[in-house]
């Protein structure tokens, strides 16, 4: 991981953390694979992740996902059902993306309401 990241790692302090998350991942998926071809994996990261373990598992589901084990957020099976079917029909990676209109206010109001003509509603993250 601190080599993938290279000089973009703004947190080296929870890569513990997350090599720790994603060989707990692994070990799972291998204990529970069992004969199945394919593993698609719903997980559960809000808030729990940020409350309960300080980090967030963004980057290793990702790396999951380019291993072919799509995972969804937030206990999401027709959302890992979806990626699952998007890999195995394209034989590549896939992703879901959540895009919601809860851009914060105060952001829209120091970033883009000074800059462009957009209303807090035209905005998402």
């Amino acid at each position: 991981m601190e080599e993938e990241l290279g000089e973009c790692n703004k947190k080296p302090e929870i890569l513990e953390k997350l090599a720790q998350y994603e060989r707990t991942l692994l070990n799972w998926v291998e204990e529970h694979k069992r004969s199945r071809e394919f593993v698609a994996i719903a997980g559960k990261c809000w808030p729990a992740f940020q409350t309960q373990f300080a980090f967030v598992p963004c980057y290793v589901n990702s790396r999951f996902t380019a291993k072919g084990i799509p995972i969804s957020c937030e206990v999401d099976i027709y959302g890992a059902l979806s990626e699952f079917i998007g890999t195995v029909v394209s034989n590549d990676t896939v992703t879901l993306l959540d895009i919601n209109n809860t851009v914060p206010s105060d952001m829209y109001t120091e970033e883009i309401k000074p800059i462009y003509e957009y209303t807090l509603k035209d905005t998402f993250m």
